[in-house]
């Protein structure tokens, strides 16, 4: 099987953390040999998100250990390029990483970029 290059956008780690799921994640990412990628702007809206107070009540360890485990199961690239069309421009960070990791798949339980489908 190839190996599938992935980009998950936040609200699915989020989501993933939230339901204390991610023992379920882990399976998923190598029972399909997926390598899921991250870059510095996506580990900061992922902090930036589980830190929210809304969030408190779901979290059994601190955010540090959240991030650590999220950062072990991916690989961190620096994108080097810059796009411009995601239909909600908080996003095209999404794109750059796809882009840069010549990514097969971005994740993403957001509504408008689920509707593009693939590009």
């Amino acid at each position: 099987m190839k190996i599938q290059k992935v980009v998950f956008d936040t609200n699915i780690w989020v989501s993933y953390i939230i339901k204390a799921r991610l023992t379920d994640l882990t399976r998923l990412i190598l029972d399909n040999d997926l390598t899921i990628y991250r870059s510095e702007k996506l580990t900061q809206e992922l902090t930036e998100v589980i830190s929210r107070k809304k969030f408190s009540g779901y979290l059994s360890l601190p955010i540090i250990n959240y991030i650590s485990f999220y950062k072990s199961l991916t690989k961190n690239i620096k994108p080097k390029i810059v796009y411009g069309n995601s239909p909600d421009p908080n996003d095209n960070f999404l794109f750059e990483l796809a882009i840069a990791a010549k990514a097969t798949h971005i994740v993403t339980g957001d509504k408008i970029l689920s509707a593009l489908g693939t590009v």
